[in-house]
């Protein structure tokens, strides 16, 4: 999970399948206590659900904040000729 975060945090527009990644980590964790039978170990347990929970949450949002910056950056050239061009002609007096 670590490895994976600190390659997602380095290249975050070339490693959105890392958080993907992280997310069925987080799940793993979650249901390790069931999988590996420590349940009546309370410490233990509460922690995996708490690093499950945590990790598959915040690998979701960080790969779904990652698809729309992405997407807006893709965006934004055509926007920026277009706000670019048609301030040009204001200034230039062509209406």
């Amino acid at each position: 999970m670590i490895l994976f975060g600190a390659i997602r945090v380095a290249r975050p527009a070339y490693s959105v399948g890392f958080s993907w990644g992280n997310m069925v980590l987080g799940i793993w964790a979650f249901f390790s206590p069931w999988i590996y039978g420590y349940v009546f170990s309370s410490g233990r347990f509460i922690n995996s659900l708490c690093v499950g929970v945590i990790v598959f949450v915040l690998s979701i949002v960080a790969a779904t904040m990652s698809h729309r910056t992405l997407f807006h950056q893709q965006l934004m050239p055509e926007h920026t000729w277009l706000l670019t061009n048609l301030g040009q002609r204001r200034l230039s007096g062509w209406r």
